[in-house]
């Protein structure tokens, strides 16, 4: 059964399942692009019970989940502040994607279907 994470004020944020914390983020709100990576809360970072291992980030804009393990989170993380309360920030590139990513709006096709199109109509 999920619990729910909430910050000092009491709004959920997030849900603990498992060793598991899950925090449903947007990339236009979450994502601090100077560093690279998603941003939380870092009382509640501090607060997260001991069997947690890993966060996930579910970003709903982009419809890609990211995990990380905690302890890596908070080895890499940079402390950032602007003005909603201290933040902890560790770049992407320590993540590992999961699920779908966001489907491209056209495809090129490979060089060699590209070829048999135009000998085809050349032909």
């Amino acid at each position: 059964m999920a619990k729910p994470l909430r910050l000092n004020g009491g709004r959920v944020v997030g849900q603990l399942e498992g060793d598991t914390a899950t925090f449903p983020v947007r990339r236009s709100k979450h994502y601090f692009r100077y560093i690279g990576g998603y941003t939380l809360d870092a009382d509640l970072v501090r607060r997260l019970p001991a069997d947690c291992a890993r966060i996930i980030f579910d970003d709903q804009e982009i419809g890609q989940q990211f995990k990380v393990e905690l302890m890596d989170f908070i080895a890499a993380a940079v402390p950032v502040e602007f003005g909603f309360g201290r933040k902890l920030c560790a770049p992407d590139s320590i993540y590992e994607a999961m699920g779908a990513q966001q489907i491209p709006l056209f495809r090129l096709p490979a060089p060699e279907a590209q070829r048999a199109q135009e000998g085809a109509r050349h032909g």
